[in-house]
């Protein structure tokens, strides 16, 4: 067996290459996961729901409750704070306040 090392014939082979990983970029995919993460700022931010997407697998952390003094000096501890996760309907387009 043979193989050439001709730049001549490599050229076409590589730009051949090249163009079906273009046009594998420009097709299009399959349902993909992105993630949008939000921390607290102590204002309202917003997620824009893109287009093509119908359902959001979300999870959401809650920080515990602060503690107090108490009354008659009896502390009372904060709450725990909280986990929640599952999946949302959600329309395209539509803005969505977190």
């Amino acid at each position: 067996m043979h193989v050439s090392r001709s730049p001549s014939r490599a050229r076409p082979a590589a730009l051949a290459l090249a163009a079906s990983a273009f046009l594998g970029l420009a097709a299009p995919r399959a349902a993909r996961a992105d993630m949008a993460l939000f921390s607290f700022t102590g204002t309202d931010q917003f997620f824009t729901v893109p287009l093509g997407v119908t359902s959001l697998a979300v999870a959401l952390w809650g920080a515990g409750g602060g503690g107090d003094p108490g009354v008659y000096s009896v502390p009372a501890s904060g709450g725990g704070g909280a986990f929640v996760s599952g999946d949302l309907a959600v329309t395209p387009g539509k803005m969505l306040t977190v």
